[in-house]
């Protein structure tokens, strides 16, 4: 055997095993860590983007273990290879399999970056108008982050004698306008967002289906039906509300005026039977 092919094989193969038993025993102890009980049992109200914050760390996670074949994965399979029978060894099919692998492991990178940065995004949003919610908590107000529905969550619950928010949070980059138009401004015309260069009609929506099911919620706890106004928060913009619809549709820094101007609704006995079912949905957060 040459020098060349005698250091891929007693240098590569090892080294490339190595990492592999480090991965592999980096993936196992992540799992176990999961599994470890706490010496408490008690629990906390759910913090802003709780649920985001779950799925950036699972993102991380699938992250790390697409690194880590992209790096060793042709290195391993090349070094065997070679430490099992160098001769009988084509380049050209063995370039060719590391090419595919190469080429599968930038793909699925580039998947999960894009969501990684579409849910940090999301995250800081969430936190961003926590902050300004938070100012009702002097009025009087409560306030619960990250209320779980059945297969969604609404990102920001208030309570409080002028009734029941579900707020709902979409966080969007912004990009030059066609035409010279602005960047920051963007208006809502009873039925979808109109951004400088795209449309959005799905968060509306979603922001009132998502009030009807925590109201439907609400009224098979508490046996009546309790009205749950949709609120779409959009970070860092200015916003236009070019028709009045029961959504309103604000920029975070102007949602606490509105909570507050509206009519009273509730007595102290509602809002108190209603904090205490959602604050039994979102205590479930561990220390």
């Amino acid at each position: 055997m040459d020098f060349h092919r005698a250091s891929v094989v007693y240098g590569m193969f090892p080294l490339s095993m190595m990492f592999a038993v480090l991965w592999l025993s980096g993936v196992k102890i992540r799992r176990r860590y999961r599994k470890e009980r706490r010496p408490f049992s008690d629990k906390i109200l759910r913090s802003p983007g709780y649920s985001l914050q779950s799925q950036i760390q699972q993102l991380n996670d699938k992250y790390q273990d697409w690194v880590a074949i992209l790096f060793f994965g042709p290195m391993l399979i090349t070094a065997t290879l070679l430490a099992l029978n160098p001769k009988s060894i084509t380049w050209w099919p063995l370039g060719i399999v590391d090419a595919v692998i190469f080429g599968l492991c930038f793909w699925r990178l580039t998947f999960w970056h894009k969501k990684l940065c579409a849910h940090r995004l999301g995250f800081s949003g969430e936190r961003l108008v926590a902050t300004y919610l938070d100012e009702l908590r002097d009025d009087g107000y409560k306030v619960f982050h990250d209320y779980p529905l059945e297969r969604s969550n609404v990102d920001h619950v208030v309570v409080g004698p002028t009734g029941v928010f579900a707020i709902e949070t979409k966080t969007r980059t912004k990009r030059s306008g066609p035409n010279g138009d602005s960047d920051y401004k963007v208006a809502f015309d009873g039925q979808q967002l109109v951004f400088p260069k795209w449309k959005d009609g799905d968060s509306p929506e979603q922001a009132k289906r998502q009030a009807e099911m925590l109201s439907d919620a609400l009224h098979r706890r508490l046996g009546h039906r309790i009205d749950v106004a949709p609120v779409l928060a959009v970070p860092g913009w200015y916003v236009t509300e070019k028709v009045k619809t029961n959504l309103r549709v604000l920029n975070p820094k102007l949602i606490p005026a509105m909570i507050r101007s509206a009519e009273d609704s509730l007595s102290k006995d509602e809002i108190r039977n209603i904090s205490n079912l959602l604050d039994e949905k979102c205590r479930d957060m561990e220390v």
